[in-house]
């Protein structure tokens, strides 16, 4: 098939118009293939179901997402790779003012480790999966391997280990390394430990294993012998009530003979005794005598070892000044200076440096403008002063060994956890991001370069949370912030009033999730809903409010005291409340039926405005397809076309199921039918219903964006445009017929006019007719504007493409290669 346009006559046209009757309207014209969907389509990622419609990036950068992993290339000091917890492998050949995504076709966008050999840089190793089990984390698909600097990428081996912490290269033999597998965070599982291949990763050997609920945290091997290693073992276990660290199958292990035989070091070395929890290992680079373990242990201390780890001893503890017991279970990471054994860094909420080894440290970023909870260091060793850290904010960069310290606001690696959007022109987006309270944005800017970091605002409220903005007062905006207060802001003054409601009983405790659920009633704009244990209903937005149900959760006591379950770990902040209404889903039909979720399986509905409620979410249960109880809703879309069915999202990956479940409940909750299929990879995060068309469906999951055309008969991965990246949430723009969707690790993503797919859904032959061309939706001509803007280090996301859009589909069959089929467009 070749499509070609007849330039000359369009650009007489396109001056008639401009002349014309056109005067409302775009003139430009951008084309768009549409091509027939297959089955087989979405298993192949080099494959584009849905042709040339594509969604572009608009941000924003800034602020950016976790940083799991640094390093540069050793005989190319312009050229650094970093690694997000969620967001893929970045790329600059020019000290970072401009980077590239190069691991975008990947199976995950969850990076664990980086590995580049020291001789032939070229060869580069990646471990995918956030080693830091946090509650909301990304999930890892094992071992890659580029040998051509990473533009092309071999799966090597690993598949189920879910998070990678290390990935060690023998210095020589480019067929060796080793990688520390943490494992999985809900569950039990064989791979996990320390790993070797001597074939370049066709095969692995598990060297190193304690018990299933143990991996490796850590893992280091000594400059100057590469036989000798340590490992930090970590036995852990995170549910959706329960947060272990520590237990016996923890501890430091040692071999001299590349991982055949192991040694557990333990008190007798001088190591602390009891239980340990996580460790965090480093080895000096220019003196391999030392050693420094940070151990997480009734006596949490950093201890130094000055003949390669056969003795250590402390050298601080936690009853001093060191912040040892900053949250060990989510940092636990050293680094020595490349050139002095002496000066060691600690990563945590802070940086900190110590010059005497280990005896007192300095903080480097605090009161800095430096983003807290730092993961990872790499220090260019032919420039010491230049320090690359990264931590849950993004990428920061020194060039004065930590004195000034500068971020990157070009790297659009934004955690988004969900979105929503009003009917400004252009309109805007709000959204939630990790770690960084709430923020609004423009969908399209028109000023020419682009949607800049300065187009963003933000105000009050906290990660995993929602935004809300009020229907015709765009400046009024609920937002929820850390456990589950409730803002009410106004854009326009800045005043903000936490409106969040209040028990009414002095006995009464409400049960608020850190992503505590909210809803604004379709039918009262003045009217919203909030989820605790309870629904809560307030008609006068927030000033007042009434308790519409009984608890709708389990209401399990033992799933109730979840930062008291014991072990060695401890939080001081944003710990997860359970037993908790996660989902509150207002009819937009019928204003006495909602549908509420629960993250402990329950899946409530009242059809009399909350005076009744039934649980549907048993019926579920008694399904061939159906979940282990005790699930997590992740989403619930009451339908658009008949009051009494809804979509329902599931996920169970917080106690090891990682498949997706999506149903169709109808009847009210009395039947239930299973949308999901294999070709879709889960867990799934977000399901949403076109408005216009009911077979149009949209499915956010861990791993991309699913389309089903037909009610969820088939789904294809929509990834034009898209990387592979979680999607948390879409939102459809009505008026501009367009589809946000929030990634977790790469920020917002707009796909312009969804006008075809409404047409594909509601008529399916248009896919067999020779050639269709799309009803192109009416745009607004305005005048395109330039603004002065600093070149470098600044990120663009990309407009709204400035014309008509015209959008078309070629069946497959009806033109051969030697075929042309032409567009002409006119005026009347």
């Amino acid at each position: 098939m070749f499509i070609c346009f007849k330039t000359n006559k369009l650009a007489v046209y396109f001056h008639a118009a401009m002349h014309g009757f056109i005067r409302k309207l775009l003139v430009g014209l951008a084309a768009i293939a549409v091509l027939s969907t297959s089955a087989t389509a979405a298993s192949d990622p080099s494959t584009k179901p849905f042709g040339d419609m594509t969604a572009r990036s608009i941000g924003p950068a800034v602020v950016s997402g976790r940083i799991m992993a640094i390093t540069g290339i050793p005989g190319k000091p312009n050229s650094v790779l970093i690694g997000g917890a969620t967001s893929g492998v970045w790329k600059t050949q020019d000290r970072g003012i401009s980077w590239q995504p190069i691991t975008d076709d990947l199976d995950t966008s969850s990076i664990g480790a980086i590995a580049v050999h020291p001789e032939k840089t070229n060869i580069i190793w990646i471990g995918t999966g956030e080693p830091k089990p946090r509650y909301g984390t990304g999930i890892g698909t094992g071992v890659y391997k580029s040998t051509d600097g990473g533009k092309t990428w071999q799966k090597k081996g690993l598949l189920n280990s879910e998070r990678i912490q290390r990935i060690l290269l023998h210095p020589i033999n480019t067929d060796i390394a080793y990688a520390a597998v943490v494992g999985p965070a809900w569950s039990d599982g064989q791979e996990r430990g320390v790993f070797k291949t001597t074939d370049g990763g066709d095969t692995w050997e598990r060297q190193l294993f304690t018990n299933l609920s143990s991996g490796a945290a850590d893992l280091i091997m000594d400059p100057a012998n590469p036989e000798h290693l340590i490992a930090a073992m970590w036995d852990f276990r995170r549910e959706p009530s329960f947060f272990r660290s520590g237990g016996p199958g923890s501890g430091i292990y040692s071999t001299e003979d590349g991982g055949k035989n192991w040694t557990k070091l333990n008190s007798i070395n001088g190591l602390p005794a009891g239980e340990l929890g996580r460790i965090g290992l480093a080895f000096a680079p220019t003196d391999s005598s030392r050693v420094y373990a940070l151990v997480e242990s009734e006596e949490s201390g950093l201890y130094r070892s000055d003949n390669g780890g056969k003795s250590w001893e402390i050298a601080s503890n936690s009853k001093r000044q060191f912040t040892i017991l900053s949250r060990p279970w989510y940092f636990q990471t050293l680094l020595v200076h490349p050139q002095d054994p002496d000066t060691v860094y600690h990563m945590h909420d802070q940086l900190e440096v110590s010059s005497n080894a280990g005896k007192s440290f300095t903080n480097l970023t605090g009161g800095k403008q430096v983003h807290a909870d730092n993961h990872t260091l790499w220090i260019d060793p032919q420039n010491t002063d230049n320090l690359w850290l990264g931590n849950d904010g993004g990428l920061y960069k020194t060039g004065s060994a930590g004195r000034i310290w500068n971020f990157f606001e070009n790297l659009p690696m934004t955690q988004l956890y969900n979105v929503t959007v009003d009917n400004e022109v252009p309109y805007n987006i709000y959204t939630t991001i990790q770690d960084q309270s709430n923020w609004r944005g423009p969908s399209s800017h028109w000023n020419l370069n682009g949607l800049t970091n300065e187009n963003w605002v933000s105000f009050p409220g906290g990660e995993s949370s929602f935004v809300l903005p009020i229907k015709g007062e765009p400046n009024q905006v609920y937002s929820l912030g850390n456990m589950g207060p409730i803002y009410l802001t106004d854009l326009n003054t800045g005043i903000s009033e936490n409106i969040s409601p209040m028990a009414t009983t002095p006995e009464m405790a409400l049960r608020r999730n850190n992503a505590a659920a909210v809803a604004l009633d379709p039918f009262n704009k003045d009217a919203i809903y909030y989820g605790s244990q309870f629904v809560h209903k307030s008609l006068d937005r927030g000033k007042t409010w009434q308790i519409i149900s009984p608890d709708l959760t389990s209401n399990d006591p033992n799933k109730q005291n979840y930062w008291n379950s014991g072990g060695l770990t401890w939080e001081n902040f944003g710990g997860v409340t359970h037993t908790t209404i996660i989902v509150i889903a207002p009819s937009p039909l019928d204003p006495n039926i909602i549908w509420v979720g629960t993250d402990d399986g329950n899946i409530q509905l009242t059809t009399d405005g909350g005076k009744s409620w039934e649980n549907v979410g048993e019926k579920l249960l008694k399904g061939r397809d159906a979940p282990n109880k005790g699930f997590w809703v992740s989403a619930i879309e009451p339908s658009h076309f008949s009051k009494s069915e809804a979509f329902i999202s599931i996920n169970d990956y917080r106690r090891g199921d990682k498949k997706p479940y999506l149903y169709h409940a109808t009847n009210n909750g009395k039947k239930w039918q299973s949308l999901s299929k294999n070709n879709v990879r889960g867990p799934g995060h977000f399901i949403e219903q076109d408005p216009v068309v009911a077979n149009l469906l949209f499915w956010g999951t861990e791993y991309g964006l699913y389309i089903s055309l037909n009610a969820g008969e088939t789904w294809q991965r929509f990834n034009s445009g898209l990387p592979m990246v979680a999607v948390r949430g879409t939102a459809i723009q009505n008026t501009e017929a367009d589809l946000t969707i929030a990634t977790f690790g790469r920020g917002a993503y707009i796909l312009d006019d969804i006008s075809a797919l409404r047409e594909l859904a509601k008529h399916p032959e248009l896919t067999s007719k020779p050639l269709h061309m799309f009803t192109a939706k009416p745009v607004i001509q305005h005048k395109k504007t330039y603004k002065a803007i600093r070149s470098g280090y600044i990120y663009r996301g990309e407009n709204q493409a400035y014309g008509i859009t015209a959008t078309y589909n070629v069946a497959p069959t009806s033109l051969d290669n030697e075929s042309i089929a032409s567009i002409e467009i006119t005026d009347e």
